[in-house]
């Protein structure tokens, strides 16, 4: 809760953003994200990095499969098409 709320900036009009009634509940920080030691601070970005690196991948992979996909629809219409200009053809 305390990274959550220093991440939304702390209690604005006696709030913490994004928890809507327990917003009000929730006692503020007397320290700033600066004090957390450096330690910390850089394996939290190590972990941030890494799942975005993560969904990135997701994502592309998703764009792949859509657009394999899109390729085999217009495929078969264009067989489909073709069968049908052939029988009224015929």
């Amino acid at each position: 809760m305390d990274i959550w709320v220093q991440s939304v900036g702390g209690k604005k009009k006696g709030r913490v953003a994004g928890l809507g009634s327990l917003g009000r509940s929730v006692k503020a920080l007397k320290h700033s994200t600066s004090t957390l030691p450096g330690e910390i601070d850089e394996m939290i970005k190590s972990q941030v990095h890494a799942s975005n690196a993560n969904l990135y991948a997701q994502l592309q992979e998703e764009r792949r499969k859509k657009q394999k996909d899109e390729e085999g629809i217009r495929l078969i219409e264009e067989l489909s098409s073709q069968e049908d200009n052939q029988e009224f053809e015929d």
